[in-house]
């Protein structure tokens, strides 16, 4: 029989019902912004997208496992552009078949677009607009999490010229800057 964990948020930290005092068994502090939207989500019975699941979970991770915060932002960049650009492309009136095509077509070396193809050139397509070109800055810092994420997936090493907590947080400001595209 699984017991159900039940969350709840004291003195700035969130804890496992049922700790004797919030230290026992703490969980990391997620970000206040994405507690209060999946708390909304959830109220407006919305199911939570994806990407918001995993970037709550690379907080949650930060603390406990740096490796495993840094596969789920990394997972959260990618699987929210995947949907994105999709729904563009579709609302642009780009039919499915050269969509497909585009995306799960592996390209020469044998591989289908990489997050940051994603973000530059098929971004550009259905959008109009790449981060790359438009915030070269925010762009490289993708780069960097993408590279530590195939060295912990290729490599199996924890990379540690950028400390962990600042790749969940370009994970974050790299879907945002994405939504925020007008």
């Amino acid at each position: 029989m699984t017991l159900p964990i039940i969350l709840c948020r004291t003195g700035g930290e969130i804890f496992v019902d049922g700790a004797k005092n919030p230290h026992e068994r703490p969980l990391p502090l997620v970000n206040q912004e994405a507690w209060h939207s999946a708390i909304k989500d959830t109220q407006d019975k919305v199911e939570l997208p994806l990407h918001k699941v995993l970037l709550l979970d690379a907080e949650a991770e930060l603390e406990r496992d740096p490796r495993t915060a840094i596969l789920f932002a990394d997972m959260a960049c990618e699987v929210f552009i995947q949907r994105y650009t999709e729904a563009k492309a579709k609302a642009a009136g780009i039919q499915d078949i050269f969509w497909k095509w585009l995306v799960d077509n592996p390209f020469p070396e044998g591989r289908r677009p990489s997050t940051p193809a994603y973000y530059n050139a098929i971004l550009a397509l259905v959008m109009r607009v790449s981060l790359k070109d438009e915030n070269g800055e925010l762009f490289g810092r993708l780069r960097k999490l993408v590279d530590a994420r195939n060295d912990i997936a290729h490599r199996g090493i924890l990379p540690l010229r950028t400390p962990p907590e600042k790749l969940v947080e370009t994970a974050r400001e790299v879907i945002k800057w994405v939504e925020d595209i007008k």
